[in-house]
């Protein structure tokens, strides 16, 4: 029964790292400079990354031109520097874009917090699984008992980690409809097709 309970314990452990271990990669990151960062693989081939540096959405490409595409708050869009004239259908895609992109950053990083924090909540059923291990060593507690608690509280992460799950799922396809509307912007607007 000991070694039950010891082995609960490992799994337990583990917990945080499989609820971090979704498909797609989004990271966001932060500086003095309120940059946020979505990672390559949000736009297809990885030859590009998105940065939001405040209001400012900046596309960098590893190679070929264009090298640098801006989208202001307004929907203004600058290509290596030079203010690109859109028609209307062209301005309403590029805001659409934007402010997807924009959402997609935000549940990115909400998502991660609310992982985080699942994470954190995880670590405490592993505590309290090493408490409870102490305590059947001291006490009448048993390995029945253990295991009941650890369950309980293992099946309230495991439903936080269902619906965070949910949200992810959701976030793909907020993914790929950023993408999509890219893919657009590039096939209307001249400037962004370039030589990539």
């Amino acid at each position: 029964m000991k070694a039950f309970s010891i082995i609960l314990l490992a799994a337990l452990l583990a917990v945080p790292a499989v609820v971090f271990g979704h498909s797609r990669h989004y990271h966001s990151s932060t500086s003095h400079r309120h940059s946020v960062s979505v990672s390559k693989d949000v736009l297809d081939d990885g030859l590009r990354s998105i940065d939001f540096r405040g209001k400012k959405l900046v596309i960098k490409y590893d190679s070929g031109t264009p090298r640098r595409v801006e989208v202001n708050e307004r929907h203004e869009l600058r290509v290596d520097g030079s203010l690109v004239k859109l028609n209307h259908d062209q301005q309403e895609l590029v805001g659409e874009f934007y402010e997807k992109t924009q959402q997609l950053v935000a549940d990115a990083k909400a998502i991660g917090l609310e992982g985080a924090a699942i994470g954190v909540q995880g670590v405490g059923v592993a505590a309290a699984a090493l408490t409870g291990v102490v305590n059947m060593l001291f006490t009448s507690y048993t390995s029945d008992d253990l295991e009941r608690d650890v369950e309980r509280k293992a099946a309230k992460i495991e439903a936080k980690a269902d619906r965070l799950e949910a949200k992810a799922d959701r976030l793909e396809t907020l993914a790929d409809e950023v993408q999509e509307l890219y893919d657009q912007m590039e096939e209307s607007i001249p400037e962004l097709r370039g030589d990539i």
